[in-house]
Parts: structure tokens; C-alpha cells; sequence
């Protein structure tokens, strides 16, 4: 833009600076360009060939040798020119070769800088009638009025009519023009041709809609086909464990037929034993496994809490949904949805009489199990920030969010005390089995990680595991530090206390994340099994097994008498948030960000003795 106004020698209105010129060419900079060799200015056409190399071999202003040397663009340069004024070229004009310049009169009077001249639309150019080459050239700004009141050679606008004129003749010959009725007729039939046209798409458009009626109804028949054969898959994965307990049955058998006839009545007895222990699941013995039962689909977004009471799974998640299912019938699916959250559920906890959720939209609501439709009772802004954790202490709530654990009364939601100082996110909660002290597990930054613990209620900062009174008064009770990383899982037995925790960047010994055992006062032992946030822990009901998850999509499950992982879940394909165990039917219930609960039951091992008795 700016090199084509160069290349017409534009009338500045001031000299520019001696700066501005080219020492090649000695004119104005055209695309200015600097060659790094001796740092002059020069055009881009007078100092580089077309494939830009230096095509000069020595600097005109200080002899340098500049050939096939570096150059670079000189915008500060190009800045000044652009900004420099010049006169319309239709308001100034050179006499001679001195550049000698005379206003031209009834000129365009208008000063323009260089960027701007290319875009002016300068009403002082002459423009040829349109009409007639006849009627010689006109000023822009005049030749409208030109075209109104002297062009005689305005064409009438009838097809076919040769008649020429001023406008005004034009207007009158319009009157009895013998095209006239033709041009008419032919309009009318464009007209009737575009009604058809119209009432032609408006079919069509109802004939889509039509067909799109029938495919959604049609996707909607799919969509309930697609879950039907998920229920009957759900039904036949069952059967297939059932068979598989019907295959170790019958080897047992087998075995129990090749031993002797003395020996046969004591083996009945014994396998009598063993089937009636296959029900019986308020302990785990070694050796056993955990197989998946079932998987329940129908969350519309990650799972992030778990809840079992009776024969009845919760489970919450970011679909702002909670769902019931019944675990003794899985291939049913869903039985129930309770709505009410507008954010994501993060913590259910299962009461004797009522179940407790809390969500991200920081509200704590309770249903009634027998009338679930609607929520008994609400707190509202029951924290500031997002509630993190929920657990229930005897007749207490306790609800955690960020530097603060808040309690309420379980059965009226009342307000009774706020635990604050806690320095960052109270991300994990947990009670001991006898439900007088309670643990807070804070997740943050790793130089501010606590546990405290309350009457027996636990809290974990960032560097400390807090005590806390969970009875009465609700004081701490103990403190203790450690520099493993955020806290964002915790579960007490009699005899330890579990910490499951984020990897930290000051930690030596892995770059896992790790799963660390305490007791009160001391580190006892570290598992680095994991590789991700440790996010849930639940411990069987005779205390001897911890069943972990992690960001890693695994679920694992520790021996306590040495601290080994004697078996891993694999079953999901996105982190598992939740876990939730049911130690009666010797269940254990896994949730994650695949949207899917998964379903593992409790199967002991069989093995002999040298005397073929089974064990």
C-alpha cells in the first residue's frame, strides 16, 4: 500500500527528514529494510534480489561490505513514513521537474497521512458517465446530479424498448411504453413461480419434521433396547459367577470322592461347614478373592460417593443425582432417584433412620428412607467453601469444608459448634471403631498438612494429623506431624491409623503417591502400590484387610499383618473416587470417573490338608 503511493511521488506537506530517503535510490523508503553488516536503511528492491539475498557489495554511505550480508525489517522506520502528510492528489500538483506545486482550484482540499491516502475515497476524481462516453467526465460528487437532470442517454428500464432519454423522460415514457405490460406479466409470472417455490419447501420442511419425529422415536427404542441388554448382562455376568461357585462346589466334590470311605463322613461335615461359611461374611479369611458381581450404569457423570444401608446402595455423583439401587436384585438397575442438589454430591453418609448428603452447591441435605421422594430436611450455605467430607459420631453430624470442621445435630440438622484454624482443606474425615474420637485429614500445599483428633475424631492438616474430642466437647486431643504430602483419605482401626496422601516434590524416597500406616506416634510403615492420589479407605470388618483406591484406577487390598497387597481390582477405566463395603453379604462396591459402580463379592479359597480334609 505504502510502496505504490511511493512509487507516485506524493506532494508532502512538510520535507520529511533526510532520514526518511533511500541512499541507493534517493527517494522516500519503500519497505525499509536494515542490513545488519553496516546498519544503513535501504529499500528492499535497491539493497536485496527477489529471493532476499544482498545483491549490493558495498555500503553506498560508508563503503562496507555488505554483500549477501543479513537484513531485517525496519518498522520503526515505516512507522515515520506512514505517519507523514501529504496533499490529495486532486488538491495539489507539481509544474516541473523542480517540484515546483500549485493548488489546484476547486481541488480536493483534504491532508492525509501515507497510511490513510489508500483507503480515501476522494469525491474530486473524474469518472466517466456511465450511460454514454457521449457526456465527456465528471467529478465523483457531481455525477449523481448529473445522472438526475442532464444524461440524455438514461435507457428506459422495459426489456426490449430502445428508447433513450433524461430521467424525466424516461418517468414519462414509462406511461404508455409498449414493453410496459410485458415486463409486467413477466413479473407476475416470477412472482407466481416463487409462490409455488414457497409452498414447495414449506412440504418439504413438514416432510424433515416428519422424519424427524419418527427418528427420535426410533433413537428412543434403541436407547431402551441398549438398556434392556445391559440389565440381561448385568443378570448373565451374575449367572456366570453363580456357575463358577457351582464349578468350586463340584471339584470339591470330586476331591472329597478320591479320599477313603473312613474318611468320607468327617469330610461332609466339614464341606457342610464350608458352604454354610460361604454366606457368612462378618470376617475375611485367608485364602479369598473378591470377583465382580455386577456393574451399574446410569450416572450421567463421575462417581464420588458411596453409601450402603440394608439391602440398599446410595450413590452421588456430578450428575447432582442420587441413586438407589437394590443389592439384591442388580440386573433391576435403578430403583429410585433423589434430586434436590444442583451441584455435585462429594459425601453420603447412611443413619440409622436417615441418609445425609452433601454437595458442592455447600448445602447438607437429609431423606427419610422409608419416604425418600423428598428431602426431610436442608442447611443452606451450610459452609462458605465447598464441603469436602461428611461422617455421622453417635447422635452428631459432622460436615468439613476449607480450615474448618462445622457439627449438627444428626437428627434436627441444628447448628453446635464450628472447629476453625485448620489452616487449609479439610478433605478427609474418619471416626475410631468406637466412635469417641474423631480424625480431620486437611489436603493442600504439603508444608501445610495436618491430622488432628477430637474425642475421637481425627483431623489431617497439611504437615499434621489432629485429634479431636467427637463426644461432648469437642476439644483436641493430640497432634502430630509429618511431611508426606496432602491428606485426602483417612480409616482407624483399634491398632492404626491409615493416611492416604498425594506424592510430595520433597519426597526422596519416590515419586509415587504414596498410602502411609501411623499409629498415634510413629510412622510404622509406607506403601507406594499406587500411582495417584489415594482417594478412599475402608477396612474389613474384622479389621485384619485395608481395601484402598486411587487415581489410578485400581483398587487394592492389604493384609495388616505385614502391609502386602494380596490383591488389585482392576475393573475400572477412570480414577475410583469411592468405596463403600457391606460386610454381612461380604460386598464391596467401588465408584468412579467412568460413571459405573462396580460390584465384588467376598469368595473364599479352597485348599486341603494333607489328610484331604478341606479347609
Amino acid at each position: 500500500m505504502v510502496d505504490s503511493l511511493m512509487s507516485q511521488k506524493p506532494l508532502f506537506v512538510e520535507a520529511p527528514s533526510s532520514h526518511l530517503y533511500c541512499p541507493t535510490c534517493s527517494d522516500i523508503l519503500s519497505d525499509p529494510v536494515i542490513s545488519v553488516a553496516c546498519g544503513h536503511t535501504f529499500c528492499r528492491a535497491c539493497l536485496c534480489n527477489s529471493d532476499g539475498t544482498v545483491k549490493v557489495t558495498n555500503c553506498p554511505v560508508d563503503q562496507t561490505f555488505i554483500q549477501n550480508g543479513t537484513t531485517v525489517d525496519n518498522r520503526a522506520i515505516l512507522s515515520q513514513i506512514q505517519d507523514l502528510r501529504i496533499y490529495c492528489r486532486n488538491g495539489m500538483k507539481r509544474l516541473n521537474s523542480r517540484n515546483d506545486t500549485v493548488v489546484v482550484q476547486n481541488g480536493c482540499p483534504e491532508v492525509l497521512s501515507i497510511a490513510s491516502a489508500a483507503t480515501h475515497v476522494c469525491q474530486f476524481d473524474d469518472i466517466e458517465c456511465p450511460n454514454s462516453p457521449i457526456c465527456g467526465k465528471f467529478k465523483k460528487g457531481e455525477l449523481a446530479d448529473h445522472l438526475s437532470y442532464t444524461c440524455c442517454f438514461v435507457s428506459c428500464p422495459n426489456k426490449g424498448c430502445s428508447h433513450h432519454g433524461t430521467l424525466a423522460d424516461i418517468r414519462q415514457h414509462q406511461t404508455t411504453c409498449p414493453f410496459f405490460m410485458s415486463q409486467l406479466n413477466s413479473s407476475i409470472n416470477t412472482q407466481t413461480n416463487s409462490d409455488e417455490t414457497i409452498t414447495t419447501l414449506f412440504k418439504k420442511i413438514g416432510d424433515l419434521e416428519q422424519s424427524r419425529a419418527v427418528m427420535e422415536q426410533s433413537l428412543t427404542e434403541q436407547r431402551n433396547l441398549i438398556q434392556t441388554l445391559e440389565r440381561k448382562l448385568t443378570l448373565l455376568e451374575g449367572e456366570v459367577q453363580s456357575n463358577q461357585k457351582r464349578l468350586d462346589v463340584a471339584s470339591v466334590n470330586r476331591q472329597r470322592s478320591r479320599t477313603s470311605s473312613t474318611n468320607r463322613g468327617q469330610k461332609l461335615s466339614l464341606s457342610a461347614s464350608f458352604e454354610s461359611h460361604l454366606w457368612s461374611r462378618e470376617a475375611w479369611h485367608l485364602p479369598f478373592e473378591f470377583k465382580c458381581i455386577g456393574t451399574l450404569r446410569g450416572h450421567q457423570g463421575a462417581v464420588h460417593s458411596l453409601a450402603i444401608h440394608r439391602d440398599k446402595l446410595y450413590s452421588g455423583g456430578s450428575d447432582c443425582v442420587i441413586k438407589v439401587w437394590n443389592l439384591l436384585g442388580l440386573s433391576k438397575g435403578c430403583v429410585q432417584e433423589l434430586r434436590g442438589h444442583t451441584k455435585q454430591v462429594v459425601a453420603l453418609v447412611a443413619g440409622q433412620i436417615y441418609l445425609y448428603s452433601a454437595a458442592l452447591d455447600n448445602t447438607i441435605r437429609c431423606w427419610n428412607y422409608e419416604t425418600p421422594d423428598t428431602d426431610v430436611k436442608i442447611i443452606k450455605n451450610a459452609h462458605d467453601e465447598d464441603i469436602c467430607a461428611l461422617i455421622m459420631a453417635g447422635s452428631n453430624l459432622f460436615s468439613s469444608s476449607k480450615s474448618e470442621v462445622k457439627i449438627w445435630k444428626a437428627d434436627t440438622l441444628e447448628f453446635l459448634k464450628a472447629i476453625s484454624g485448620l489452616h487449609h482443606w479439610v478433605r478427609a474425615l474418619a471416626l475410631d471403631p468406637h466412635e469417641r474420637f474423631g480424625y480431620f485429614g486437611i489436603g493442600c500445599k504439603i508444608r501445610d498438612t495436618q491430622v488432628t483428633q477430637v474425642g475421637r475424631t481425627y483431623t489431617v492438616a497439611p504437615i499434621t494429623v489432629t485429634v479431636w474430642d467427637a463426644t461432648s466437647q469437642f476439644s483436641m486431643k493430640k497432634k502430630m506431624d509429618h511431611l508426606f504430602g496432602s491428606v485426602f483419605s483417612l480409616a482407624v482401626s483399634n491398632t492404626y491409623l491409615f493416611v492416604g496422601i498425594e506424592d510430595s516434590p520433597q519426597t526422596a524416597c519416590s515419586p509415587l503417591k504414596e498410602l502411609t500406616f501411623r499409629s498415634f506416634y510413629q510412622l510404622l510403615h509406607t506403601c507406594v502400590d499406587h500411582i495417584g492420589t489415594v482417594t478412599a479407605m475402608s477396612l474389613s470388618p474384622d479389621q485384619n484387610f485395608l481395601v484402598t483406591s486411587c487415581h489410578d484406577r485400581k483398587v487394592r487390598i492389604y493384609h495388616l499383618e505385614n502391609f502386602l497387597s494380596i490383591q488389585v481390582l482392576s475393573r475400572h477405566y477412570g480414577s475410583v473416587n469411592c468405596l463403600a463395603v457391606k460386610s454381612s453379604k461380604g460386598l464391596l462396591c467401588s465408584g468412579s470417573d467412568d460413571q459405573e459402580i462396580k460390584i465384588f463379592t467376598y469368595f473364599p479359597l479352597t485348599t486341603h490338608s494333607a489328610y484331604g480334609i478341606h479347609i
